[in-house]
């Protein structure tokens, strides 16, 4: 996963050149199969352990072309590149002659240091060369130059229920971090607020940054990591939630969709202009007389000829008014169960036919949520999304990616109004010294403490889920539901501990207040995703 703030290292000018580095030799060949020949790269500690490898990996590839770049981590063995050389059988000697080198990592006081500038040397030479980096660990999943030699380090980090981040991950976090703490002013927030509109203009800075690129697959420019989209949203979410939501319907409205369940013509189209940040999705599901019952909508669309024509009307569809794709959800076999006729229509929220108003709220002003009608709204046939009449697991799907994102968003505010209210207590005083010497009020913090460390183990066991493609109804509710509460429960002490200044609705513990109080609601209730959890348990069913 190439999502920190190092180079990208994916591009290539040469066509068809892959370098793969795997400590894993069946990864090695399973991937150079699939994707055609490579420059393959090993990480081994012995010439007789490449030696054998490559004996390997040449009969495994047969005739196909590959080049060799070997990493030797921290050893105390010096090995001559062509000692190596002279190892291998000449049938088996078919490198890339100017990239085939040694890299030892140095003993170091900091080894991490150490493996940077060494994963930097490396990755500078091979785009010179035009070479194409990409990196590849067990089940397919792509790391680093950085990730590799960093594990030979030693320096992975742990945490409670070993959610781990690499240091790679914790480079984005942190890198997400510094730019969202100083590109959100509060000039910016006040603007937004006023025009209740996105800063929409972040989204180039934030592409520019290639950070869009964790929530896309390779093949259509990405490098794809689901705890680096909770860590994007989460950060974003810190600086200015509204920030937060943007990406979250990129890449959860939008790009998760169509990954899962957009025809390969709308992936080809649509996910590279999400990379560049150019798309922003929404989500249409939610009727007048249909909220948490999604299976009663009654929003119908008819096959016309090459075209699908939708009439119906949404409520509290967030984003209208600057999304660029709709995904409305619509019924297509009125004759067919509930469950079963509904289909995902991908519409332009600049449709013919299509209108909506501003729905205004108490919080989230600069994301404003909107009523919508359909009227006789027509849009190309292959614009469906997922199965004709089978919408409903397309639904259910998303919304494992939507309480993750929702998650994040909830983690990102927890976190903001816990700093607010230390600060306050540190810097307030009353009866000669700051408020937080008061027990009253650190019991209150501690709380807000509490709510926000569980909060975020609890979104990165989601994402980790979700990022290994393994199903998480279980654990999208659970989430949902306890990041949702904490965060309204952490604005709520936080306004305590501000007392009549956090009460202001200038403050910006008032905002946050505000917000929070959307989350218990937005992407399935509270109330509903506990029904979630113990129908999954195997309760009777509540409805």
């Amino acid at each position: 996963m190439t999502c920190g703030n190092s180079p990208r290292l994916r591009r290539s000018a040469r066509a068809g050149v892959t370098l793969l580095f795997s400590h894993c030799r069946d990864v090695v060949i399973e991937v150079s199969r699939r994707g055609g020949a490579g420059v393959l790269g090993l990480v081994r500690s012995t010439p007789e352990q490449v030696e054998l490898d490559l004996r390997v990996i040449s009969e495994a590839l047969g005739d196909k072309p590959f080049g060799v770049d070997v990493l030797f981590p921290v050893t105390d063995t010096q090995i001559d590149k062509d000692e190596l050389a002279a190892r291998i059988p000449e049938e088996h000697k078919r490198f890339v002659a100017d990239i085939m080198s040694r890299f030892d990592v140095p003993e170091a006081d900091d080894p991490t240091a150490a493996v940077s500038e060494v994963a930097g040397e490396l990755t500078g030479r091979l785009r010179e060369l035009d070479l194409n980096p990409v990196l590849v660990h067990r089940a397919g999943r792509s790391v680093t130059v950085v990730d590799v030699l960093a594990r030979w380090a030693g320096k992975r980090r742990t945490g409670p229920m070993s959610m781990l981040l690499t240091d790679e991950q914790e480079q984005f976090r942190a890198a997400v971090r510094d730019f969202a703490r100083r590109e959100v002013t509060p000039e910016l927030i006040r603007k937004c607020e006023q025009d209740r509109h996105p800063p929409l203009d972040l989204l180039a800075a934030i592409a520019r940054n290639d950070w869009f690129a964790v929530g896309i697959p390779e093949e259509y420019g990405g490098s794809p990591d689901y705890v680096c989209v909770a860590l994007l949203i989460d950060e974003l979410a810190y600086g200015y939630l509204p920030l937060g939501d943007l990406a979250y319907r990129a890449l959860i409205h939008g790009a998760g969709v169509l990954i899962n369940h957009g025809t390969e013509a709308m992936r080809r189209d649509l996910l590279p202009r999400l990379l560049r940040g150019e798309l922003l999705f929404n989500n249409s599901i939610t009727e007048p007389d249909t909220g948490a019952d999604a299976a009663g909508l009654s929003t119908k669309a008819v096959e016309d000829g090459d075209h699908w024509v939708i009439n119906g009307h949404k409520m509290f569809n967030t984003g209208m008014s600057f999304a660029d794709y709709v995904i409305c959800y619509a019924r297509t076999d009125p004759s067919a169960p509930r469950h079963k006729g509904i289909s995902a229509i991908m519409v332009p929220t600049n449709a013919e036919g299509l209108t909506f108003r501003e729905i205004e709220t108490i919080g989230m002003n600069a994301t404003p949520t909107f009523e919508v009608w359909y009227e006789d709204v027509r849009v190309p046939k292959e614009n469906l999304v997922g199965e004709l009449h089978n919408g409903w697991p397309v639904m259910m799907n998303h919304l494992e990616k939507e309480r993750m994102g929702l998650c994040a968003m909830a983690n990102g505010g927890t976190r903001r109004v816990l700093d607010l209210a230390v600060t306050y207590a540190n810097t307030r005083e009353q009866f000669g010294r700051p408020i937080g010497a008061f027990q009253a009020i650190t019991h209150m913090i501690a709380d807000m403490k509490v709510l926000s460390h569980t909060c975020e183990l609890v979104t990165l066991q989601l994402a980790a889920l979700v990022d290994a493609g393994r199903p998480a109804r279980m654990e999208a509710s659970i989430g949902k539901v306890y990041c949702a509460e904490a965060y309204t429960k952490a604005a709520d002490l936080a306004m305590q501990v501000w007392g009549a200044y956090g009460y202001a609705s200038e403050s910006e513990v008032a905002r946050h207040w505000r917000s929070a109080r959307a989350m218990p609601i937005a992407g399935g209730s509270t109330q509903i995703n506990k029904n979630v959890i113990g129908k999954l348990l195997g309760l009777p069913p509540t409805y």
